[in-house]
């Protein structure tokens, strides 16, 4: 009974440590990658090898086409409306990769003193108003509250875009 009970221990602490021994190289990678940091950080997305700086931008603020005009550049409104924040970018500057995203891959945020971890949740088409992001559901970004942000670029015209939703799930300290 006692080595069933040590069993059933051993296996549930190499469940909940294995991930997190996977991980280990990724952020040893990222935390030591001495490229340049946007205002907000960097994106990385190791399955797709995206990596790309963050902008802060704020929605009307002009901003956006600029930064993500710009090589190694991408768009970062936190807070989209008082919802989910987006990050923009140009599918012809690395972007079209969003494509190969699925659900579950960790996407990385590295700022000055912290990387960021976070997971994909959702992944869609979904369309660009100009004014408003919206999701193949009809869900505006300003209303959604189960991601942290979206990953998304243009997907064969301005107004139609593909989407990749990442949920935070913790933070190292660098």
């Amino acid at each position: 009974m006692m080595i069933k009970i040590i069993s059933l221990i051993l296996s549930f602490c190499i469940t909940i440590i294995n991930p997190v021994i996977k991980e280990l190289p990724v952020l040893y990678e990222i935390k030591t990658d001495q490229t340049t940091l946007g205002d907000l950080g960097r994106l990385y997305i190791p399955s797709v090898d995206i990596k790309v700086r963050l902008f802060q931008v704020k929605a009307g603020d002009g901003r956006a086409q600029y930064v993500t005009d710009a090589i190694d550049s991408a768009a970062y409104n936190v807070s989209y409306h008082g919802g989910c924040g987006f990050i923009a970018d140009h599918w012809n500057q690395g972007f079209i990769a969003l494509k190969k995203v699925t659900f579950n891959d960790k996407a990385y945020i590295k700022t000055n003193n912290s990387i960021k971890i976070y997971k994909c949740v959702k992944i869609c088409y979904g369309s660009n108003d100009g004014k408003n992001l919206t999701t193949c559901n009809g869900e505006e970004m300003g209303s959604i509250h189960w991601a942290d942000f979206c990953c998304y670029t243009c997907d064969g015209h301005w107004t139609h875009v593909y989407m990749c939703f990442f949920k935070f799930e913790r933070e190292v300290t660098t």
